[in-house]
Formats: C-alpha cells, structure tokens, sequence
C-alpha cells in the first residue's frame, strides 16, 4: 500500500483535530467550584485564575473578556487545568486598555464560570485611589462578608492582603471552638485536620 504525502499529512491533521476537539469537549462533568480570580494587574491587562472541579485528567478552558458585564467579548484565549496543577489554570491578558475595568469569565464542558471584574492599572498621574486591605483568614471562624462588601463596590482599584492568605489552626484549635459558637462546624471541618498557614510574599 502506497501513501502519498498529501494523505499522510490529512491524517495527521486529522488525528490532530480529534485530539483537540477531545480536550476541548470533555464528556466528563466540569464545575468551578472555587470561582474565579485575578491579580498582578498591568497598563494594559492583568492575570486571571481558575479552577475545574472535574474528574478528567485533563481539560481545555476558554475564557473571556469584555468591557461590561454581560458584554460580547473583546479577547478569549485558552488554557488548560491539568492535574499536575491541581487543575488551576493561570493566564495572562493583555492588549487592555489602562486604567478602566473589565469583567471576564471561564468555559468548560458547556459550563460557564462565575464572572469577575479586574481593573487595568491607569497611565500617568491620578486624583485618587481606591484601595481595599483585608487580613488573616481563618475558614471555620469567619463569615466573610467583609470581601461580599468589597466585591459590590462600584469602584476599586486594588485588594491589597496583609496578612497570611490561609491560617487554619487545625480541627482541636481555635478554629473549631470558634466554628461551634456559630454553628458551622458540621459544614467547616478542615482537610488536613492540623494547622496549615500559607503566607503572603512580601516585596520590597
């Protein structure tokens, strides 16, 4: 049997394309349990973090950014949430314009993430800045309104964290008698059951 290399060169195109629309339409249930996320914003664009709680190895994730929420698109990329990362996926946008915001989101296996909001860092002189500055965080004894306040501000131009961005105090610790007094033990029980602090890196 003779192949021609026009054939062998349809083949592979085609195992390729198999492949990929493989990854990108995964038969397996997707969820973004743990929202969306932004940060290191720039003049021009900024990261954007996401997790897929699925049981595949792997999955191919589109996101998304507009100029208003509910807005079509302006940029869209892809990523994929691997195992090797816990299945977080980090990407970085650019091309934005400075100093305004913009709402972006994720989709995976015909889910759509919830939709954040970012601001790109301004150009030049500025009359003020709006700055939000949270702390510690502690599962089991907190409610965390604090950052729903944050989150429906109309403007901010920056969340800056102070402290540790987890600081769990294990499930005999604080944390647990904390937890009880509100009532919410039974659904804050922590994994791994001793204390886990994860620091925020301070730059100088």
């Amino acid at each position: 049997m003779t192949i021609s290399r026009r054939d062998a060169l349809v083949g592979i195109g085609a195992a390729t394309a198999t492949g990929s629309m493989a990854l990108a339409q995964p038969v397996v249930p997707v969820r973004f349990d743990h929202g969306v996320a932004s940060g290191d914003p720039r003049r021009d664009g900024a990261l954007l973090w996401t997790r897929a709680t699925t049981p595949a190895e792997a999955v191919a994730l589109r996101w998304h950014v507009a100029e208003c929420d509910g807005g079509a698109p302006i940029a869209s990329g892809s990523g994929v949430a691997r195992p090797s990362r816990d299945h977080c996926v980090k990407v970085e946008v650019g091309g934005l314009r400075a100093g305004r915001d913009y709402w972006y989101w994720f989709e995976a296996g015909g889910q759509r993430s919830p939709t954040g909001r970012f601001r790109t860092l301004p150009v030049g002189r500025v009359e003020d800045v709006v700055l939000a500055a949270v702390s510690y965080q502690l599962y089991q004894g907190g409610l965390f309104n604090a950052y729903e306040a944050i989150a429906r501000r109309d403007r901010l131009d920056a969340v800056l964290h102070l402290g540790d961005y987890i600081y769990e105090s294990g499930a005999d610790g604080t944390g647990r008698d904390i937890a009880r007094r509100l009532g919410a033990w039974s659904t804050r029980r922590i994994r791994p059951s001793h204390s886990t602090t994860i620091a925020a890196a301070m730059r100088r």
